[in-house]
């Protein structure tokens, strides 16, 4: 999970519910951008818009995440992991504060950060991954609960981009491996 935030000046500050997204077999839980800063030439068009910023309020958690679209709407996900640490739940209100930054932002764990600083061959490798392979190979090291754990992840996935494979654990097909 992330850190407990500091207290920057964000650009854009708002309150409002956690609300439920039904995506047929699947049930979401989102906070939805306000008419009023929707309406705003930032937030105009369809193309994606990344955030960094607090969910929760002064003491909330910082977050880096993609403001998605539904019906015209934007909305961010509120995961359990988040919901937990700030203690709330569907239909609970929540503080939103953030800046929006560059579709390429990423923000590295300080593990991988160390990995590549003691191996300088894996800053190359770093560079070559896609802004949305970075994301996903910071949020699994970042999702790690122990430090011990974080860094394991973190050499795991400079050892699997030295080998040419995927930086992350990929899932087998249905009908395939110990589930079946």
């Amino acid at each position: 999970m992330a850190k407990r935030a500091q207290a920057p000046a964000w650009k854009y500050r708002f309150e409002a519910p956690i609300e439920m997204i039904d995506y047929g077999r699947m049930v979401y839980w989102a906070v939805f951008l306000p008419p009023a800063l929707a309406k705003l030439a930032a937030f105009d068009g369809g193309r994606p818009l990344r955030m960094r910023g607090v969910v929760g309020g002064p003491k909330g958690i910082e977050v880096a995440l993609a403001w998605q679209r539904k019906g015209g709407r934007r909305y961010i996900l509120v995961s359990q992991a988040l919901a937990r640490a700030i203690k709330v739940s569907a239909g609970s209100s929540v503080q939103v504060a953030f800046d929006l930054v560059s579709a390429d932002h990423v923000v590295v764990p300080d593990e991988l950060a160390e990995a590549m600083r003691q191996e300088p061959g894996w800053r190359a490798l770093w560079r070559k991954l896609s802004p949305g392979e970075q994301r996903g190979a910071a949020h699994r090291v970042a999702s790690a609960r122990t430090a011990p754990v974080r860094a394991d992840r973190a050499i795991a996935i400079f050892r699997a981009l030295e080998d040419g494979q995927s930086p992350l654990p990929t899932r087998p097909p249905p009908g395939v491996g110990p589930r079946s």
